[in-house]
């Protein structure tokens, strides 16, 4: 599943690759590399503060740590919807969740 976090600074002008940092509330701070960076996603969006969608994975570099994989920045809909379920799921009660989750849905049939 995937998981949200906002990047924490993106090195954009490294000779050894371009790389930066997720902070996730579940996994804390999180590596990645540009080409984990979904295709057609603009490089200049990710800035400090931007929020992203990622797959979390064990690093084999570093026990205990996590890399991202498959990074995106929010561009959809349905991508503004898992957002902010997955952010309900970390500071809110099942009920206000379900509840919540009904409205967003139905917001969003009603602008479409």
């Amino acid at each position: 599943m995937k998981e949200i976090g906002v990047v924490k600074w993106f090195h954009d002008k490294a000779t050894d690759g371009r790389y930066g940092f997720i902070e996730s509330p579940k996994y804390d701070s999180v590596f990645f590399h540009q080409s984990e960076v979904r295709e057609g996603d603009d490089e200049k969006r990710l800035i400090e503060g931007e929020i992203v969608l990622f797959d979390p994975v064990p690093s084999h570099k570093l026990e205990e740590k996590w890399k991202a994989k498959d990074v995106s920045l929010i561009s959809s809909p349905e991508e503004h919807i898992q957002v902010t379920q997955c952010y309900f799921e970390y500071f809110l009660d099942s009920y206000v969740q379900e509840r919540f989750s009904i409205f967003l849905k139905g917001l969003f049939d009603y602008t479409k």
